[in-house]
């Protein structure tokens, strides 16, 4: 375990999370991986300090995703704007997304884990944690943690990103950027 993993693990011990997990678990088989927010923010405010833990919504890639969803008590199923269903409790989601009907428009080809995070909108979100392996893979997206900068990583699905989030890609990069306290450059060329 590196110093990214040490870093993250008490986010792994929380009582939400560990809620989270186990409906994760429960309505899925095989490989889990986190992705998104919950682990590029709060490994940003580990290593800088200055922004809020988040604990808002959970973004899980898994290998197979068993239907229906099943959840505990206290616990509901609704949908998200693309029409799939992910349990909510509270003030906070869980989106569980199953890898095999993940794919690329432009070449309607199967992803896989580290195929769907270098296709990534963000390069802050070219990295996701290994749940089964306890490990963080991605080295576009820890890059872009130590650099403290973002940048676009996918023309086209940054355009869809913005346009799923009711914003243009400045204002959205300049958002997330305000988010983690951390510099935008465009393009990944503007080194």
């Amino acid at each position: 375990m590196d110093n990214l993993e040490k870093l993250f693990e008490p986010y792994l011990q929380k009582p939400r999370f560990l809620e989270v997990l186990e409906v994760v678990k429960q309505n899925s088989e095989g490989d889990i991986w986190l992705m998104s927010s919950y682990l590029y923010r709060n490994l940003a405010r580990e290593l800088y300090g200055e922004i809020p833990e988040y604990e808002t919504d959970y973004d899980f890639i898994v290998e197979y995703r068993k239907e229906p969803l099943h959840v505990p008590e206290g616990w509901t199923i609704k949908k998200n704007s693309y029409g799939v269903e992910q349990p909510v409790k509270d003030d906070f989601s869980v989106s569980i997304t199953d890898i095999r009907y993940t794919v690329r428009q432009e070449n309607s080809i199967r992803m896989t884990i580290d195929d769907f995070i270098d296709g990534a909108p963000l390069d802050i979100q070219c990295m996701y944690y290994d749940i089964n392996n306890r490990k963080i893979v991605g080295d576009k997206g820890i890059d872009a943690l130590h650099r403290q900068m973002i940048t676009i990583n996918n023309e086209d699905e940054v355009e869809k990103y913005a346009h799923y989030k009711g914003t243009d890609v400045r204002t959205l990069l300049r958002k997330k950027a305000e988010e983690l306290r951390f510099g935008v450059r465009e393009k990944a060329e503007d080194k």
